[in-house]
């Protein structure tokens, strides 16, 4: 298997803030994200139990493509947007060590 990164970043959505947190995401992020990883996806979960936590995750190339998007000048902007908007944000980068693919 070849190795596979991706980015995941857990986040606490201040009250009320949800809204704005989610049109930065999707117009400010996203796009960066898209430009800096065109051949990928980018996503944005909610939980069902608690609508101020967020999710978002994408894959990556290579290891190198993913900390270099870290010193884009509008990758972090968007970021710093977001996390102003959250009590808690916690971004990581994990490498996948096991997919499971089921019958179709």
């Amino acid at each position: 298997m070849k190795d596979e990164f991706y980015t995941l970043t857990y986040w606490y959505v201040k009250e009320n803030s949800e809204e704005e947190f989610i049109n930065i995401w999707k117009k400010d992020f996203a796009p960066v994200f898209m430009k800096l990883n065109p051949y990928s996806k980018v996503t944005l979960v909610q939980s069902l139990e608690n609508p101020n936590i967020y999710y978002s995750f994408g894959p990556w190339i290579n290891v190198e493509q993913m900390q270099a998007s870290r010193a884009d000048k509008n990758y972090r902007s968007a970021i710093i947007k977001l996390v102003s908007l959250c009590s808690e944000a916690r971004p990581g980068s994990f490498k996948n060590i096991l997919s499971v693919l089921g019958n179709k």
